[in-house]
């Protein structure tokens, strides 16, 4: 982990999904300048940061609940519950950032992205998606840095302004830390 770089869950909200052959086109709204149950703030200005925004872009999955992180939460001595685990974890990649991937408008972050509606995870929601279920709810992990003292002082604890996502997780009603998230059918 780099210095000064604190792990995070923020949630998000799916804005629009399309279908397309085995794959869900969608626009998740993955951050909002808003305080989330944590007490975490992101400021739009933590998405502008080029290098960080290209590591995403390029290296984050979408994923179920989280589950693809699996391994890093789960401390097993048995062989056969980390192979398990893992392989949990490797099923529960649904997606990946596409088209646009992450981009920026009116002070939030959305993604764009495809998942793939034959996983297991997600395929007993395609159908409610498909007609207007917004159930679902979405929530973006990774990492902050360690915010300026400025904006400490002007916002408070908690407040940061640069940040990377290593991926962003499609939950069940109720798992998400952001009450403004949900899952939409692309027009």
């Amino acid at each position: 982990m780099q210095p000064n770089f604190i792990p995070f869950i923020k949630s998000s909200s799916i804005v629009e999904v399309e279908r397309d052959g085995d794959y869900l086109n969608t626009i998740m709204l993955v951050s909002t300048p808003k305080r989330d149950e944590q007490g975490d703030m992101v400021l739009p200005e933590a998405w502008l940061n080029k290098t960080d925004m290209d590591y995403s872009s390029k290296k984050a999955v979408i994923d179920w609940n989280h589950y693809s992180l699996l391994l890093s939460f789960q401390k097993s001595s048995s062989i056969q519950e980390k192979a398990n685990n893992e392989k949990m974890g490797n099923e529960a990649i649904i997606g990946i950032p596409s088209g646009r991937k992450f981009f920026t408008e009116s002070g939030n972050l959305y993604c764009e992205s495809k998942l793939n509606v034959k996983n297991p995870y997600i395929a007993p929601y395609v159908p409610l998606i498909k007609a207007g279920y917004e159930g679902l709810e979405a929530s973006a992990g990774g990492g902050f840095f360690k915010p300026k003292p400025e904006t400490v002082a002007k916002y408070g604890d908690r407040t940061y302004d640069r940040a990377r996502i290593t991926h962003v997780a499609i939950c069940p009603a109720g798992e998400a830390i952001n009450d403004e998230t949900e899952i939409k059918m692309l027009k």
